[in-house]
């Protein structure tokens, strides 16, 4: 690719002599270290640091990752292939993939999340759930997950919800240890819908949510409103990445 300006993001110690090698070769050749305008971002840790890079940078600039972490489901490197990655950096054109990203509205408030939304409680809480004002399901449990398709191998696989191999165009919630007795028989635990439906859930009871793993808003009785939008996040590669491989890497 053509020089640019670039920022190496890590938020671990164990990174560090990593990242000061690869600012050494690509300042070496015209690229320009910048912790502002980045065209490009560098991850280097797990999974958590990628996700945690794109929300310390608003969604802009290019994301690529190099796995210094455990799981690695977003990167196309290794921890043993530090070098080739540089190498495709300078040598390779870069290939873009776009992701359409979700938001969430609260108290007046918006924000935006590529992977899921999570909302929890350390005791049972109320929940009600609606799909554009048709009521879904209303239960007693200790949280809801709700993911994007890329987002669905994380937090919802783990609760036995399906792993979308191939739409973009979906969104899958599951129910954290629902209630099930003679009161609560019948409830729709899980459930994939459309990403163009409009997603409303309300929570009574002291409860807090994340955005991709970060933590957002602790409080009582949250009203959560959930869609698709029209902003993007490009995923930078220097090979072909297909959803398939990506998730039987990781799985």
């Amino acid at each position: 690719m053509k020089p640019c300006k670039y920022k190496i993001v890590s938020y671990q110690e164990n990174c560090q002599k990593v990242k000061e090698y690869i600012k050494g070769i690509l300042n070496k050749n015209q690229f320009i270290y910048s912790d502002k305008e980045a065209e490009l971002i560098i991850s280097l840790g797990g999974d958590g640091t990628f996700l945690s890079s794109m929300h310390d940078n608003n969604f802009n600039g290019s994301y690529l990752s190099i796995n210094l972490g455990h799981l690695g489901f977003f990167s196309d490197y290794q921890n043993n292939e530090v070098d080739k990655a540089i190498d495709d950096i300078l040598n390779k054109d870069m290939i873009i993939e776009k992701c359409k990203l979700l938001k969430v509205k609260y108290s007046g408030e918006e924000k935006y999340f590529f992977a899921d939304i999570v909302l929890n409680s350390i005791k049972t809480v109320d929940i009600n759930l609606k799909v554009n004002d048709k009521h879904i399901v209303t239960s007693k449990a200790n949280g809801i997950v709700i993911s994007s398709p890329i987002g669905s191998t994380g937090y919802n696989f783990s609760l036995n919800s399906p792993v979308c191999f191939f739409s973009d165009s979906v969104m899958i919630y599951s129910l954290i240890a629902p209630v099930r007795n003679k009161m609560n028989q019948d409830v729709i635990a899980k459930g994939i819908i459309k990403d163009s439906d409009v997603l409303t859930l309300d929570c009574k009871g002291d409860s807090y949510f994340t955005l991709d793993g970060k933590m957002i808003v602790s409080k009582e009785d949250l009203s959560l409103v959930i869609s698709k939008s029209d902003k993007e996040v490009a995923l930078c590669h220097f090979k072909k990445i297909d959803s398939i491989t990506r998730i039987k890497k990781s799985i």
